[in-house]
């Protein structure tokens, strides 16, 4: 299991065009939310979040009402003032309210510990977003797979279910062309003289290896 945060970055960073390539073969597969969320509950007991605080220094908090009297109760002041101190308006829904996040993380962070957990957002309850049963927007395969590079969480658990799956990454783009090109010079070596014949193998390699290309999500 990778837990270094500077190289599930680097690893997580790396697989983006292979993480959508995967999201493409299990909705190919049909295969259900379940499985995986099974796997990650797994994982998830295997990390130590105190060790990483990325969800709490990249996530957007939506807050509401009930969320802020939970933290004006649990620090001791009152919902207006956690409001007017630790809130703002959401930039694409003013009405409501987020979190204060400054470049180093929530407002309630304190290195990488949450100042008012026991009082925690819904949404920070929820992170990863990997319970069973599950449905939310932020468990959408989608979402997850833009955790991969930031939480240890995630990166384990998709590596894993590749595994599980059968799933293994190919070569790039660049390489199945390059295995095109040589197949059809054998091509043209086999069928050397027999323009019709040659003319359809070559597009025929070149069918197959478009529809490698679409399937692959290359």
């Amino acid at each position: 299991m990778v837990t270094d945060l500077a190289e599930v970055f680097r690893l997580g960073t790396a697989k983006v065009k292979e993480n959508l390539a995967f999201r493409r073969y299990l909705s190919a597969q049909h295969y259900a939310d379940k499985q995986f969320q099974i796997l990650a509950s797994e994982v998830q007991q295997q990390v130590d979040c105190s060790a990483c605080a990325n969800c709490c220094r990249h996530t957007v908090v939506s807050v509401n009402k009930s969320e802020i009297e939970n933290i004006a109760g649990h620090i001791g002041t009152t919902p207006e003032a956690v409001a007017r101190l630790y809130t703002v308006p959401d930039p694409d829904a003013p009405a409501l309210r987020i979190l204060l996040n400054s470049g180093e993380g929530c407002v309630f962070l304190d290195g990488n510990l949450c100042m008012i957990y026991e009082a925690r957002p819904k949404t920070c309850r929820n992170f990863p977003h990997v319970a069973v049963g599950t449905h939310s927007l932020g468990g959408r395969p989608s979402s997850l797979a833009r955790w991969a590079a930031l939480c240890p969480i995630i990166y384990n658990a998709l590596e894993r279910y590749k595994h599980l799956t059968g799933y293994y990454p190919h070569p790039p783009l660049s390489e199945f062309s390059r295995t095109a090109a040589v197949v059809n010079t054998r091509i043209g070596v086999m069928y050397k003289g027999d323009y019709d014949r040659l003319t359809k193998a070559v597009e025929g390699a070149r069918a197959l290896t478009e529809k490698a290309h679409r399937e692959l999500g290359l």
